[in-house]
């Protein structure tokens, strides 16, 4: 893995990270459709001077599986705000995490790349770290739950499609998320509108501007790297998260979650040492399929 594409999803990662704070301190006060459909708008209100500075279209060329990827992506976020709404957010991220597991299956079986078992023994210590960090009350048996795994799920396909469209621009990949996201939340969620106040605007303002760089970098990360690999480094999230929960929540961590976080950094380290075996055939053929 080259430097480049290991800083892209360093930073954004980190950045993701900070939208899910602000997230789940905009659920305190709005109904997580609202949050969604905020995030939307000021996502595209975003993407739309960035683009034409850029002198790139949004709308692409592929446009079928942007769709794709916008409806998933949509499905995603609004799953992990609702779960954010209802279970503790070490739940969330640690459910979450069952995402880059399945992108390295997706990754073998879908794009065709070449998946050592080292990779697997890689995703399995990040895993373990993860839990170690969080460890998590595991209540899952519930609707927030429920939607935490949906989640999941639908995050690893669509960062699969943005592997996909590896041949589209990184602005018109993200844009079809915001999109989604401001037109299907705004739909679904009208009414129980409720007018936020200056702060809780400030808290969406602050999740929108982190998610649109966070959102910006991990795509670039995803189209430029082995699926495989690059989805792995999204175990940094448990991390940041704990330092999240130090800062703004106050939750102090402890030896084990030390040593997670350890486990957790050896195994990135691993893998950003670890050699690429071959390009994916999707990267030549331009079919999902």
């Amino acid at each position: 893995m080259n430097a480049r594409t290991l800083l892209l999803m360093v930073a954004g990662v980190f950045f993701l990270s900070l939208m899910g704070v602000f997230a789940k301190l905009a659920t305190n006060h709005l109904p997580f459709l609202e949050v969604v459909f905020g995030r939307g708008v000021l996502g595209v209100l975003c993407l739309v001077p960035l683009a034409r500075h850029r002198k790139v279209g949004l709308f692409g060329k592929r446009r079928r599986l942007l769709a794709m990827r916008g409806l998933f992506g949509f499905v995603a976020v609004a799953c992990y705000v609702f779960a954010l709404s209802r279970i503790s957010l070490a739940d969330v991220v640690a459910t979450n995490r069952i995402a880059p597991i399945l992108m390295v299956l997706l990754a073998h079986h879908l794009l065709g790349e070449a998946v050592p078992r080292s990779i697997y023994l890689i995703a399995g210590l990040a895993f373990l770290g993860a839990l170690t960090v969080i460890r998590p009350g595991f209540g899952l048996a519930n609707l927030g739950g429920a939607a935490a795994l949906c989640s999941a799920v639908c995050s690893a396909v669509a960062f699969t499609l943005v592997k996909i469209l590896s041949d589209e621009s990184k602005e018109s990949v993200v844009f079809y998320q915001y999109f989604f996201s401001m037109i299907l939340a705004g739909l679904l969620g009208a009414h129980e509108f409720v007018l936020p106040d200056l702060a809780t605007l400030g808290l969406l303002l602050g999740m929108s501007g982190f998610s649109v760089v966070g959102q910006l970098l991990t795509t670039e990360g995803y189209q430029h790297g082995l699926l495989s690999r690059v989805s792995l480094l999204t175990f940094l999230s448990v991390i940041f998260s704990a330092g999240w929960d130090l800062l703004v929540w106050g939750q102090v961590p402890d030896l084990w979650s030390a040593l997670g976080a350890v486990l957790v950094l050896l195994s990135c380290l691993w893998l950003g040492l670890s050699k690429s075996q071959r390009p994916p055939r999707t990267a030549r053929a331009g079919n999902p399929a």
